[in-house]
């Protein structure tokens, strides 16, 4: 089911928003399992449960944390895991090469699909009236039909009034960013974004690779 609730300029803009959705979201984004950080290829579909990052260099132990031991080996910075338990100040952890081992639980994150931030920064923008990080999330030929359709012909402050109603009339209100759960499945340079609100599925919105960006590429 598509959602009809959704539109480069600077680079450097974009770039930092982006940070400020790694920063600032906190989403947890697994969604239904299928948030992915890098595509192998063309795959039509694709899917991991790796969804964790180590942050930093970390040491890990095999049995268990115990003072009284040495660390058994460590995991380096951008070594994705996947987390089977967590144990309070430490986690237990599988990672992608099979080594299951407890880490520290502040030395690992959540991992940010690239292919949904720009689903995330256009929450982002509609939740702040931002018109200008609006406009930097849509593809070109997005921007161009925003442009020539007579009902907005290229204002995005209009843009941006419209999508707040639209979303306040769908049921959102005055939502929280933490309230969603984004997931991506699709290809290396076209998918669909999945939006989840508060456990409810809220529909999909098709995204392209656009310039090594991802941008949204539908109403």
């Amino acid at each position: 089911m598509k959602s009809n609730m959704w539109l480069k300029d600077k680079r450097c803009r974009y770039l930092s928003a982006l940070v400020a959705a790694f920063l600032i979201f906190g989403l947890p984004l697994q969604g239904n399992g299928e948030s992915v950080a890098s595509l192998p290829g063309e795959k039509e579909s694709v899917s991991t449960s790796y969804t964790y990052i180590i942050s930093h260099q970390t040491v890990y132990y095999l049995s268990g944390p115990q003072q009284s031991m040495p660390p058994e080996g460590k995991f380096k910075a951008g070594q994705r895991v996947r987390l089977l338990q967590d144990a309070g100040s430490y986690s237990l952890v599988e990672s992608e090469d099979g080594i299951t081992a407890y880490v520290s639980s502040d030395s690992f994150k959540e991992e940010v699909a690239p292919q949904v931030v720009p689903v995330a920064l256009l929450l982002k923008s509609i939740k702040e009236g931002d018109s200008a990080l609006l406009q930097l999330v849509y593809s070109n030929r997005m921007k161009d039909d925003f442009a020539k359709e007579d009902a907005f012909k290229g204002d995005w402050e209009k843009i941006l009034k419209y999508y707040s109603k639209v979303l306040h009339d769908s049921g959102f209100g005055d939502y929280r960013l933490e309230d969603f759960n984004l997931s991506y499945t699709g290809s290396a340079t076209k998918g669909e974004v999945s939006l989840v609100y508060k456990g409810k599925d809220s529909g999909e919105l098709t995204v392209i690779n656009e310039g090594d960006v991802w941008k949204i590429d539908e109403k």
